[in-house]
């Protein structure tokens, strides 16, 4: 219970297990204090470049180039949990996912998360031979309290479906958690 800051019910709270989407959490965390922080500005523009198959059967592609504002790309991670968008805000915020992925851990540990690693910034399992996020409900806890703090984000998740601009119109998202 956040208000009184209590805990009503608790199981292997010091236990990591692995996160997948919820690591998106911390990339909303530090997106937000970098723009709180006038690092970065919700209207920047990130570009995306795509290649497509004309068809299953064909080999055939076109490319297609995309622009994002960066809240729109927050947007995509946040409420259908788009990985790619993740990538693309770790890119831009960091130069690279690698040091994007590096700015996590330090978070982390600077809220006191010691139960929690970051591979990448999507969730998604990591590559053979490495480990893959997680964290202990402690830690996330300590993470969710974090971004509660923070008006804009909680403004991103409680919406149903959010409508992006991608450059060359807009196509709307639906949340994937049917209690919002």
């Amino acid at each position: 219970d956040v208000t009184t800051n209590t805990i009503v019910w608790e199981k292997d709270m010091q236990y990591a297990y692995p996160i997948a989407s919820l690591t998106k959490m911390m990339v909303a965390l530090l997106a937000i204090e970098e723009i709180k922080a006038t690092n970065f500005d919700w209207q920047d523009e990130i570009k995306a470049t795509r290649t497509y198959r004309k068809s299953k059967r064909s080999r055939k592609t076109y490319t297609l180039n995309e622009t994002y504002s960066l809240e729109g790309l927050l947007k995509l991670a946040m409420i259908p949990s788009n990985n790619e968008a993740c990538g693309m805000i770790a890119k831009h915020m960091g130069g690279t996912v690698e040091v994007f992925v590096k700015r996590m851990n330090d978070k982390a540990s600077q809220l006191g998360m010691s139960q929690t690693f970051y591979s990448n910034p999507s969730g998604l399992p990591a590559s053979y031979g490495s480990l893959d996020n997680s964290s202990s409900p402690h830690d996330l806890l300590i993470l969710a309290t974090e971004l509660i703090k923070y008006p804009e984000i909680l403004s991103i998740t409680n919406i149903a479906f959010a409508e992006v601009e991608n450059g060359h119109g807009s196509n709307v998202y639906r949340n994937h958690n049917h209690l919002v």
